[in-house]
């Protein structure tokens, strides 16, 4: 009696009833469903080696599991036969059988789980946020180590990280600890609840250890960063030697970030690489200069449009009336396509600029004022210094109407604006 699903084996059997080894996996004949034996189980079928090193038997048991998640893993070249443990899920490819190297990160302990993979030798591999994560309560190993540096990509998917603490008494310490060449992380932020603090190098990268370019885009951090020593930094702490290109693309730190020394609100050491429409407004502690000319971004990465609450040479200074009336939403949007802005700031409500798209777009009014797309505050068009116009379907107007147009004026800046 009873039943079988989606069950295996391979090992030796001995003392078995049939001869033929038809009751070998099986006995007593339960009705079996999507189950597989190297014996000729009459309640099987018949597998051998290569389909089971291989990577087939894994595919053949989640395929026919029945279950919408794989039950069934297996890291091909490692693991000689499927597990239940999270390693690597098999797919199908045409006739061949590899591993699938993304992820969907659905909960914070598929987080902790991809950690462990990365940490244990597949440092490659992609995951993708679909919701987002209440860390609170939860024990959180940095993704990346010096055996095994992360080089995947990690989208965050526009989700925003909740009491996550990572606190630790070694140096690399955050979300991701060490990050090498080809590494992308982008798309999260990281709240007020959460803090990260080791003993060095200390961020939501830790930092990079090789050379290569690693590409940070679309972070947020509103949380705490410190570091008992040196380059504590919001998003990233230290590329080590100065070996890698670390480039920051619309990143943004509000929280509190204090090193023990020669630390930066976005980062405690780049050495070298670009950063594009990046702000910082939260309070920095142990800069290395006592002018602040390295508080954001220490180290001298190339800036394009940056801005900072402290006089960093690398960055526009700004004040909290920029920050807080939308200004600073606009100029940083300006460095971005205007048909795809990449920040948002619902006037009134964000007291500075989000990455949320569910959030108010900032426009230039005619009169020189900073308004969301649906103010309803009347304002007189002025298009004195228009050279060209535009609707947002990218069709030429002479005559702007009530609505979002983009405008280039004598100057050759392009903006948009709002008219009523």
């Amino acid at each position: 009696n009873g039943k079988a699903y989606s069950c295996y084996a391979c090992g030796s059997i001995m003392g078995y009833y049939q001869d033929d080894m038809s009751d070998a996996m099986l006995r007593g004949n339960p009705q079996s469903f999507n189950c597989y034996s190297t014996c000729p189980d009459a309640n099987a079928t018949l597998i051998n080696d290569v389909q089971i090193e291989g990577g087939e038997l894994c595919y053949m048991l989640n395929e026919a599991g029945g279950s919408p998640v794989p039950v069934f893993y297996q890291t091909l070249g490692r693991d000689d036969h499927p597990l239940l443990l999270h390693h690597l899920e098999v797919i199908r490819v045409g006739d061949e059988f590899v591993n699938k190297m993304d992820y969907a990160l659905r909960t914070p302990q598929d987080v902790i789980d991809f950690a462990e993979m990365v940490n244990t030798g597949l440092p490659e591999i992609c995951g993708l946020v679909t919701s987002d994560l209440d860390f609170n309560g939860l024990t959180v190993t940095p993704i990346g180590t010096a055996d095994n540096p992360f080089t995947g990509i990690f989208d965050g998917g526009g989700h925003t990280f909740s009491g996550l603490t990572i606190a630790t008494n070694k140096n690399y310490t955050g979300l991701f600890g060490i990050v090498g060449g080809g590494a992308v992380i982008r798309n999260f932020v990281l709240d007020e609840t959460c803090s990260i603090s080791g003993s060095a190098y200390v961020g939501i990268i830790g930092g990079s250890n090789g050379s290569g370019t690693v590409t940070m885009e679309r972070l947020g951090n509103e949380g705490s960063v410190t570091a008992a020593n040196q380059n504590a930094g919001g998003i990233f702490g230290c590329n080590m030697g100065g070996a890698a290109t670390p480039i920051f693309r619309n990143c943004y730190v509000t929280g509190h970030v204090k090193g023990g020394r020669e630390s930066g609100q976005i980062t405690g050491y780049a050495a070298r690489g670009e950063a594009y429409n990046c702000y910082a407004s939260g309070i920095i502690e142990g800069v290395y200069y006592a002018d602040m000319s390295d508080a954001m971004l220490r180290g001298n990465p190339r800036s394009t449009n940056c801005y900072s609450t402290c006089p960093d040479r690398n960055a526009t200074l700004i004040d909290d009336v920029q920050i807080e009336g939308g200004e600073l939403c606009y100029m940083l949007n300006e460095g971005n396509d205007p048909l795809q802005p990449a920040w948002f700031q619902t006037l009134g409500q964000d007291g500075h600029p989000v990455l949320d798209a569910s959030h108010a777009e900032v426009l230039l009014s005619p009169d020189g004022s900073y308004v969301n797309s649906d103010s309803t505050t009347p304002v007189a068009p002025l298009w004195a210094e228009a050279r060209e116009t535009w609707s947002l379907a990218g069709i030429p107007v002479k005559k702007p109407l009530r609505g979002i147009h983009i405008v280039r004026t004598a100057d050759g800046t392009t903006r948009k604006v709002l008219a009523r």
